[in-house]
């Protein structure tokens, strides 16, 4: 499914991520640098009743969040450089708790079942959302 919308139109995009949690709990986002990952997961989260400061967890691998339905994991795998730094981490045994919302999943996509992944590409003022 493929949205086209500006980034403070993002309602119809979070609308449907929602109802992709009655059977997933893991959602990847891809994109180029900029293209407004980090901005739809804050939105997704406020929409689950995350209150507070949310950012990138480029640095610290993992932020997590309180929400109305539990615990949200964000993670941001950027700086990745191998696969075996996600299990020395513990990311292979944590993706069983909570909702996990993970920029930059390339790289540990062998960890992951039944996920959505959310592409995202920019073009002027809007952006394409296509969601699978």
């Amino acid at each position: 499914m493929e949205i086209i919308a500006q980034e403070n139109e993002l309602d119809e995009v979070i609308k449907i991520l929602i109802n992709k949690l009655q059977k997933n709990r893991i959602f990847t986002f891809v994109g180029d640098l900029g293209a407004g990952k980090t901005t739809l997961i804050k939105k997704f989260c406020s929409k689950l009743g995350v209150e507070g400061e949310m950012s990138s967890p480029t640095f610290g691998l993992v932020n997590t969040y309180s929400s109305n339905i539990g615990t949200i994991y964000h993670t941001d795998w950027y700086r990745i450089n191998e696969v075996i730094e996600l299990y020395d981490a513990g990311i292979d045994e944590a993706l069983d708790d909570g909702i996990w919302l993970i920029e930059w999943p390339e790289i540990g996509k062998a960890l992951l079942d039944n996920y959505v992944e959310v592409n995202i590409c920019h073009a002027n003022t809007s952006r394409s959302y296509i969601i699978g």
